[in-house]
């Protein structure tokens, strides 16, 4: 009954939007790693139609080069302004010339044309969690650490879209909060090898990696009983998403082509993500619903949801506070078999 109500909620969040395109934060991303030196803020994204504000004035140069860089790279037809134009005196002083305009191509591109999904639980990301852990016989209150990211490598642009090749690694450690020492139970280590497409709305995303799971020695030390697995695995899965105003939607599958010990290769993906700009002030309202199933866990959907507030700065920079509920099978990967649930709360931080 919660996990409906959870989803219901998601849902008509999603429904409700204000209509601002998914590409928004792509947006806003792409013109705070090319134009650092001028504040401007991207407040909506929708059919291909972009509005920015500046608290000081916008040169037309300045405005002429904003421009490009936006109907360039992120499939924006038109950009319109709210922000006053410089005045004589000040476009003559120059004190806001723009910082040389970079290329979306090529090495070390900025930004990435398939964004980390919120929801998943073992998407690399900086971020510190509360969960109040529900499992067969027992609870307790656990803490997980996330250390990882997502680094885009190179970019190169086609008449069929554009391409990217990236890198990513992801820690995830999972504490007992119950304990006097607050007990290490497990540890995730995740690395993947993304390739990534886009052409307009629609984007897609394969993938090669690796996840690999470790008991903690106080965990071992206090449940002697407990077999050690180990569990460690090579996994293909490849995404499709499509940005709809308001709303991003996902799916997909993968296959593990080798594990340890041996699992049931097949498993499923999909999810849903939606962001109100500017629902509480300079705050967004974030939802994100994540369901996978595995065949090695006879198709039972293991389901996340997260609802919570972003904020965002002109650097980049974004702090999200997100309230979490999971139920399914727990995702840390040595309990892969034990069926979870659990309430929490999230702190990410995307750098």
């Amino acid at each position: 009954m919660l996990r409906r109500i959870a989803l219901t909620v998601i849902l008509l969040f999603a429904t409700g939007a204000n209509a601002n395109s998914y590409q928004r934060g792509y947006a806003q991303g792409l013109l705070d790693a090319r134009f650092k030196n001028i504040r401007i803020k991207v407040l909506s994204v929708m059919d291909g139609n972009a509005i920015l504000r500046d608290r000081g004035c916008v040169s037309l140069k300045q405005r002429q080069a904003l421009e490009q860089a936006l109907t360039g790279s992120a499939d924006i037809t038109r950009v319109r302004w709210r922000a006053s134009p410089c005045t004589t005196t000040q476009a003559l002083a120059g004190s806001q010339t723009p910082a040389p305009l970079g290329k979306d191509e090529g090495a070390l591109p900025a930004g990435e044309l398939f964004p980390p999904l919120l929801a998943d639980p073992r998407q690399p990301r900086f971020a510190a969690h509360y969960q109040a852990h529900d499992i067969p016989g027992a609870g307790f209150n656990a803490g997980l650490a996330a250390i990882g990211d997502s680094f885009a490598l190179a970019r190169a642009a086609t008449r069929a879209g554009r391409f990217e090749l990236g890198i990513q690694a992801g820690i995830f450690s999972l504490f007992n909060l119950d304990t006097a020492s607050l007990n290490l139970i497990n540890t995730d280590f995740v690395i993947g090898f993304p390739v990534s497409y886009r052409r307009g709305a629609f984007s897609a995303r394969g993938r090669v990696y690796h996840q690999s799971s470790h008991l903690g020695d106080e965990f071992l030390l206090g449940n002697p009983g407990v077999e050690r697995i180990n569990l460690s695995y090579e996994d293909a899965e490849l995404l499709l998403a499509y940005d709809l105003p308001g709303i991003r939607v996902y799916g997909g599958g993968g296959y593990i082509f080798a594990a340890n010990p041996g699992l049931d290769p097949a498993h499923w993906h999909a999810g849903l993500e939606t962001r109100w700009p500017g629902a509480l002030g300079e705050l967004d309202l974030v939802g994100a619903a994540d369901l996978q199933s595995f065949e090695q866990q006879e198709w039972e959907v293991n389901q996340s949801y997260l609802l919570g507030l972003a904020w965002r700065r002109d650097g980049g920079r974004e702090l999200r506070l997100m309230l979490e509920r999971f139920n399914g099978f727990s995702p840390n990967g040595q309990f892969f078999d034990t069926p979870l649930s659990f309430w929490g709360l999230g702190v990410f931080f995307d750098l």
